[in-house]
């Protein structure tokens, strides 16, 4: 019962806390306060690399290291990027690519983005690498004959079309560009995401060499991935929840778990008779919020026997046992509908039913009308 009790009381407070108008403007400023915040500081709408009728396309092979690979056909248009081709002997790792860059000397700021996104589909090759080519000239200078910055990351590719996001600290400066610079890999580069340049997208591990073969790019993108974000703001958001309703069950129901309502009575008045203050009756009146109350328990408390409480009350109130407590129950129920905010389940609890509905029952057949209809009119 007691179980039940703390439910009810738990629902019954969450839905005070959403009528109650000031815990709502709290619990719903700080929601708007976090989407303020998320829109200025952490949404960022993705940067379109293709397709964009700003960002040139070209293609290139291995020739200028010597290979022999050839791009029999390819075609730019509004929605992909194709590339057919043929890698062949000659460079120790034939290659063919895609180059994706804005017009010259043009810089995109990418640092408030997290991931690269690939959308795209291949023939005869597993794989391509995506290298992401960034350029600050003071941090080269005296090290490389370059003043671009290569890191690179590998997906592997289908024949059917899937998309792929990609992690940008999952982007790595790889050997060949230290070679190439006469540097140790112990050298170490930090990406300037503000300055960067182009993008590649390369033929990966070298498959058997002769045979054609395809690849196709429908979207590449620089994107933010703002779950953990999202997730924390949830979590932020409930918090603040369950302290609004923390505040509010205080303030509406303070010691609500240590105190009972108990009303004495000297005398007490039922139905306009006035009862003398035998002991067992006494008893009845202090005790009478007890569910668990009974003639035993009634009877092992003052002593007196079942029958002559019985034989008392009948006597006194022409009623028996069961009515005398539930005519007090309900006297109690009456004034704590009249002059207090408690719900009627609460009401129902603190005054000894076991249940709402026997409540209900019990109070619509000593009085005519059912709770909520009393409390309507509040006689």
């Amino acid at each position: 019962m007691l179980k039940n009790k703390k439910i009810v009381t738990y629902i019954q407070t969450f839905r005070g806390l959403f009528s109650d108008r000031l815990s709502m403007l709290v619990i719903f400023s700080a929601f708007l306060m976090q989407v303020l915040v998320f829109f200025l500081f952490f949404h960022k709408q993705a940067l379109t690399i293709f397709p964009n009728k700003d960002i040139l396309a070209g293609f290139y092979n291995d020739s200028v290291d010597g290979g022999n690979s050839i791009i029999e056909k390819h075609t730019v248009s509004d929605s992909t990027l194709t590339m057919e081709f043929i890698l062949k002997e000659g460079f120790v790792r034939p290659y063919v690519g895609i180059n994706l860059q804005g017009k010259p000397d043009q810089y995109f700021d990418v640092s408030a983005y997290d991931q690269v996104l690939i959308e795209g589909k291949s023939n005869e090759i597993s794989s391509i690498v995506i290298h992401l080519i960034t350029r600050n000239k003071a941090q080269f200078k005296g090290y490389s004959r370059f003043n671009d910055l290569y890191f690179s990351s590998t997906i592997e590719l289908a024949p059917e079309k899937k998309t792929f996001k990609i992690n940008i600290n999952r982007f790595k400066t790889p050997d060949w560009w230290f070679d190439i610079n006469n540097l140790s890999p112990t050298h170490h580069f930090s990406p300037d995401w503000k300055h960067f340049i182009h993008m590649d997208l390369a033929t990966g591990l070298t498959p058997a060499v002769g045979a054609r073969r395809s690849l196709i790019i429908y979207k590449v993108e620089f994107i933010r991935n703002n779950s953990r974000t999202l997730i924390a703001m949830i979590f932020i958001q409930l918090i603040i929840m369950l302290s609004m309703f923390g505040l509010y069950y205080s303030k509406s129901a303070p010691h609500r778990r240590e105190r009972k309502i108990i009303i004495s009575y000297k005398p007490i008045v039922v139905d306009n008779q006035i009862v003398h203050a035998d002991y067992y009756l006494e008893y009845i009146n202090h005790n009478f919020y007890d569910s668990e109350l009974s003639l035993k328990k009634i009877s092992n408390a003052t002593g007196i026997s079942h029958r002559n409480i019985t034989d008392g009350i009948s006597k006194q109130f022409n009623c028996n046992f069961k009515t005398y407590i539930n005519r007090i129950r309900v006297n109690e129920a009456k004034r704590l509908l009249r002059e207090t905010n408690l719900h009627i389940s609460e009401i129902a609890y603190n005054v000894g039913f076991n249940s709402p509905s026997n409540f209900n029952r019990v109070f619509k057949n000593l009085t005519g009308k059912s709770p909520s209809e009393f409390l309507l009119g509040k006689e």
